[in-house]
């Protein structure tokens, strides 16, 4: 066996091993993951039930006229609302539904790879760094909850716009796509003119009458989601434009910057850009003695630490159009996160609102990846996988 062939498979072989551990790391979340402890299995319930609210308090509901609503964007309840429907709310398992659509989400990436023309060997690496080197990781982990059950869908639902805009280029099921995302996590509406690009950029070869057809139903796809959002806030809240985030019941920390700041100040910018692109994974050691005790750094690690492979994206080629708007829609994405009362938190590796902009960032690192990926950049790679079983095995074993 050759020098490299050699080195091929223990590359292989190391994935591997990674991917058994954050499989392993994902048995205790299966094991406890009631339906009741996810707003989005509660308001698929309330739904079935023919209401917009809850019948009671949970933990991030907005109350309103004295009732208690989901302030969350709907689709993930709209998408597991079968499951409610067959199995009911208590044995719905959001990991295990997390779980299932990470699972397709790896072969619709591997789909946008092959029609990008990423090499075979470049496409596993960069499927494991996306999957297990980033807070895609995590938020499976800890999608117990909504805030994070809430990524999942939204970056499965983006990655399936993509793969449809690369492919047989339907602009409606593009538009609905993207909506779906919308509907689950609001910021990533700002890749409309990257799809809408990449629509035209695609359809080159089809009459102009055409490419300005399928932007039509990419528009009709979104705005049917948008009137569909519009409609679900005036409902509740009697305003289309009002989403019930300032209704919200906080506490501690959070409360304190509401009630001085509000959701959106320049008084948050350089904490989030901290925590966003600077701040190292941070481990205190509590007891007397500092020495035992871990306890890991809630706000998280930057993405510049955690997963320094998508510097790659920096390099990418591609048509300038498309590629401009790809980074348009990522600064876009940026800017309110940077002006956003807290930066994810609560979460330990990555930075989970990153979540909402890596689903483009991978394709753009693939793309700077084409060339192959050299011993520095699978280093690096490795080194985001090592911080997630840091992160979610190796400490949690210590503590």
């Amino acid at each position: 066996m050759t020098r490299d062939r050699l080195g091929q498979v223990a590359g292989y072989v190391t994935l591997a091993v990674f991917l058994v551990a954050a499989l392993l790391s994902l048995i205790g979340p299966l094991q406890d993951s009631p339906g009741e402890a996810n707003l989005y299995a509660l308001q698929a319930d309330a739904f079935l039930h023919g209401r917009l609210h809850l019948t009671q308090h949970f933990h991030d509901t907005a109350v309103f006229q004295g009732r208690f609503y989901v302030p969350f964007p709907p689709f993930p309840a709209l998408l597991v609302m079968p499951i409610v429907a067959l199995v009911g709310l208590h044995q719905t398992n959001m990991v295990l539904v997390s779980l299932l659509l990470a699972v397709g989400s790896v072969f619709v990436l591997a789909s946008v790879f092959r029609r990008l023309a990423v090499p075979r060997q470049t496409a596993i690496w960069l499927l494991a760094a996306f999957f297990l080197g980033t807070s895609y990781w995590g938020s499976v982990h800890m999608s117990r909850g909504v805030w994070f059950t809430a990524h999942i869908v939204s970056a499965a639902c983006l990655l399936l716009a993509i793969n449809e805009a690369l492919g047989k280029r339907r602009g409606l099921l593009v538009g609905l796509l993207l909506g779906f995302s919308f509907l689950s996590r609001q910021f990533t509406l700002f890749y409309a003119p990257f799809l809408a690009a990449l629509l035209w950029w695609r359809s080159e070869q089809a009459p102009i009458r055409r490419r300005w057809l399928r932007l039509l139903w990419l528009a009709v796809g979104v705005g049917l989601c948008g009137a569909g959002y519009l409609w679900f806030n005036w409902a509740r809240f009697g305003n289309p434009l009002d989403t019930g985030y300032n209704y919200l019941r906080l506490g501690g920390m959070l409360q304190e910057r509401f009630a001085r700041h509000g959701l959106f100040s320049a008084r948050y910018l350089w904490f989030n850009l901290y925590e966003m692109f600077v701040q190292g994974f941070h481990v205190d050691f509590t007891d007397a003695s500092q020495l035992l005790g871990w306890e890991r750094n809630p706000f998280g690690t930057s993405l510049v630490v955690a997963s320094p492979f998508l510097l790659l994206a920096f390099r990418a080629r591609w048509n300038r159009w498309v590629l401009a708007a790809a980074w348009v829609g990522t600064v876009a994405i940026l800017a309110p996160t940077m002006l956003y009362y807290n930066n994810g938190w609560w979460q330990i590796n990555a930075q989970r609102f990153s979540m909402d902009f890596v689903p483009v960032l991978i394709l753009l690192t693939a793309l700077g990846a084409k060339r192959g990926l050299g011993p520095y950049w699978k280093g690096a790679i490795l080194w985001s996988l090592f911080l997630n079983a840091l992160a979610w095995m190796i400490i949690p074993a210590l503590a």
